[in-house]
């Protein structure tokens, strides 16, 4: 993790840049941003945090700097890229998840199997128990494996096609 000090040094050495190239001055710069001089001064050596500043900080830079405002508030630290973005399930939330689906059916009904029997398998027994119920049912429980078919012709030059033959009507 970035420490609390260093976050939002993109921010900084993007104003610092601008500012050379327009030749503006640390204070007419922290006017037209709403803030101290002395505050800017700070901010811009690393002294004070980006993540601080304010949301109003932040707009009036990506005003400054000509870009969108959320672009700011990712190079201030205030937002992630993964603030952006769902979580994957890992591997083992997925398959708990499936095991579960799977001890809830009707079929581990019938034969009295329950979700906690199934979590003591070998983890090799739970992935192919899944593998085996997702056959039967066509349901899908784990997503992003890769298929039978896919592995099938790994490493393979060509790919696999199917000759039809065609007759006009």
């Amino acid at each position: 993790m970035v420490e609390e000090k260093h976050k939002g040094q993109a921010l900084a050495t993007l104003l610092a840049a601008r500012m050379r190239i327009d030749g503006v001055s640390m204070s007419a710069l922290a006017i037209r941003l709403g803030i101290s001089q002395g505050y800017l001064s700070q901010l811009m050596s690393g002294d004070k945090p980006m993540t601080g500043v304010s949301e109003n900080f932040l707009r009036m830079s990506a005003s400054y700097l000509g870009l969108p405002a959320v672009s700011c508030f990712l190079m201030s630290g205030r937002l992630w890229a993964e603030d952006f973005f769902e979580a994957p399930e890992t591997c083992s939330q997925q398959l708990i998840a499936a095991l579960k689906a799977v001890s809830d059916s009707r079929h581990a009904q019938d034969v009295a199997v329950s979700f906690e029997q199934l979590k003591k398998l070998p983890k090799a027994i739970q992935h192919l128990l899944v593998l085996q119920y997702e056959s039967l049912t066509g349901v899908e429980l784990m997503k992003g494996r890769s298929s039978r078919k896919s592995i099938q012709f790994a490493g393979q030059e060509h790919m696999p096609f199917e000759v039809r033959v065609v007759t006009s009507g």
